[in-house]
């Protein structure tokens, strides 16, 4: 593998504070970045020498965007390496994400809410339980409306992507 030019360097780490700011780490950013750039699916070793990483973090960092979906495996015949290559199905990946990440923050709000409704009146004095319970409306139309974007089918995310200035996958 040849040396990288620093300006791509550059963007990876500028990709990866990017990505670190919607809830990756930054070396999954980064590592994101390099396989976007390379006109080649990429090794876990082609990733150590490009992010200078350890094979641990390369391999941590991989699996969790393969949880989000946002790189898959490239099988290459009669090797035994796997290769990495980026998921361009914009849609796909955003509803992984979603459907990963904030779903279960959503849940995690209306269960948080429901427990507090619970409490004794005595430990909720100082609370305004009307407003635990707008909250608790808030939470659950923010989820409905998540649920209808996530599993609205194609023409209800087309909705919302198709004025976006995105590169589409036609499949």
């Amino acid at each position: 593998m040849t040396k990288v030019p620093k300006e791509v360097d550059n963007l990876c780490i500028k990709v990866g504070s990017f990505i670190e700011y919607w809830g990756f780490k930054k070396i999954e950013g980064r590592i994101w970045c390099h396989l976007l750039l390379s006109n080649r699916a990429l090794c876990p070793q082609d990733l150590m020498q490009l992010t200078g990483v350890s094979k641990g973090l390369v391999s941590i960092s991989l699996t969790r965007l393969m949880d989000y979906n946002v790189v898959r495996i490239e099988h290459k015949r009669g090797r035994r390496t796997q290769y990495y290559q980026v998921n361009e199905n914009v849609i796909d990946v955003i509803r992984g994400v979603l459907i990963s990440r904030e779903s279960k923050l959503l849940e995690g709000i209306e269960q948080s809410v429901m427990a507090l409704k619970k409490l004794p009146k005595g430990q909720t004095s100082e609370l305004s339980l009307e407003r635990a319970e707008f909250l608790l409306k808030f939470v659950k139309t923010a989820s409905h409306y998540l649920k209808v974007f996530l599993y609205g089918g194609e023409k209800i995310s087309r909705l919302f992507f198709d004025k976006a200035p995105i590169i589409r996958n036609e499949q």
